[in-house]
């Protein structure tokens, strides 16, 4: 058993009390909040006290539910979900911070997965209060991409808030060997780990039968297709996307492509971009798909696809892989293993060079199969929650011991 002092009490515990904070748990904001639920449910499973912080609007309660139900070991985590409901909160998220602090008193580590909303700022304010290590998790919004968004704003609060707050935390994890530059270049000093995402194997196996995502779209025929699944944001590359795939059509390609995921202010623009170049009758949109629907979509796909301007690190890839599908990314998507293990292509953000890649997937004598099954064992062997939530927690006990020894 671990001895541990907490807050100058002593406990003989080899369980860590953790807690978990994201600005929001709803399914159409995007990575955060997949990573920070299934992080939480993996350490619950693994018998630690875990708890979720984050804010919700009244609108977005019952997608959230629909999304945890699909969560293996969900019902271990304890929730603090605080109604978002008025500006005073959106900006200073003080009920946020009343709802954490009898926890930062005790817990071991409290692991903040934003940095911009203004819930971080609070959180962490907190957590040095109570002498409570903190990790932040930017997921990749220090990118030289995402800084070029509101530069001047996004400057400013570097300067004035968010660079001190970094250099306060007890770590700062990243999701991507690449990342490890902007520390340095941001100018951060505290330490940082690598740690990728993951996924549940449990929640996938076995696999679903397959035909059910083709039963409920008749309109694919039985013509293979590409899936594209991520929300339909400008930063997730589906115009380009779009363009090489009507001209992967052109040159006589005989897939088609399913374009899942919620809007997230581009559907209108990829609609008028689809009729454009008249090809609607081969590129589905069909929204969003969670849960046994998602995984529907997964097994009957023939290969997933995503050629993102900026991904910190997507488990729609892993997923894809987890579902032995191959998979077409781009070299922004930051996984250089795929490559590495021939699990599937990386090109760079080119229209003609994603066409290319699309084609060679496509043909008749390609690498597809043995991609797919390349890209199963590489999940099976470096990329589980269960794994890596093994090595994440030895990274919370030094950093716990670390702070209780100052």
């Amino acid at each position: 058993m671990l001895a541990s002092c907490i807050k100058g009490e002593w406990k003989m515990s080899d369980s860590l009390t953790v807690c978990q904070v994201v600005p929001t748990l709803s399914p159409d904001h995007g990575g955060p909040a997949a990573v920070a639920i299934q992080l939480a449910a993996a350490q619950a499973t693994m018998g630690h006290e875990v708890h979720m912080f984050c804010h919700e609007r009244p609108q977005d309660r019952e997608k959230t539910d629909a999304f945890l139900a699909t969560i293996p070991h969900i019902d271990l985590v304890q929730f603090h979900r605080v109604p978002l409901t008025n500006l005073p909160e959106a900006l200073f998220a003080r009920q946020l911070r009343r709802e954490l602090a009898p926890l930062a008193e005790v817990a071991d580590v409290i692991h903040l997965h934003c940095l911009w909303d203004p819930s971080a700022v609070a959180v962490a304010k907190e957590a040095r209060r109570h002498r409570c290590p903190y990790v932040i998790a930017p997921h990749g919004v220090l990118d030289p991409y995402c800084m070029r968004q509101k530069r001047l704003k996004k400057r400013i609060m570097l300067k004035l808030v968010h660079r001190r707050m970094l250099n306060r935390a007890a770590a700062i994890h990243l999701l991507n060997a690449d990342e490890r530059k902007l520390v340095a270049e941001h100018g951060l000093r505290a330490p940082a780990f690598v740690f990728p995402n993951g996924v549940h194997l449990d929640e996938i196996d076995p696999l679903p039968e397959q035909g059910l995502f083709r039963a409920k779209h008749p309109e694919l025929g039985d013509r293979p297709y590409f899936l594209y699944l991520a929300r339909l944001h400008s930063i997730k590359g589906l115009d380009l996307l779009v363009d090489a795939f009507a001209e992967f059509l052109r040159n006589g390609g005989e897939c088609d492509l399913v374009i899942a995921g919620p809007d997230a202010g581009v559907r209108s623009a990829i609609e008028q971009q689809i009729a454009r170049l008249d090809v609607g009758h081969r590129i589905h949109l069909v929204g969003p798909q969670y849960g046994v629907d998602k995984y529907a979509a997964l097994r009957d796909a023939f290969a997933f696809v995503l050629t993102s301007r900026h991904e910190c690190f997507s488990i729609s890839i892993a997923e894809g892989m987890a579902f032995s599908l191959p998979v077409l990314i781009s070299d922004q998507c930051h996984f250089p293993e795929i490559a590495e293990v021939n699990a599937g292509i990386i090109v760079p953000l080119d229209r003609t060079k994603i066409t290319q890649g699309l084609h060679d997937l496509a043909q008749p004598d390609s690498q597809a199969t043995s991609m797919g099954k390349a890209g199963r064992t590489l999940i099976e062997t470096e990329y589980t929650w269960s794994a890596i939530c093994e090595r994440l927690i030895e990274i919370y006990r030094r950093l716990s011991e670390t702070t209780l020894q100052r």
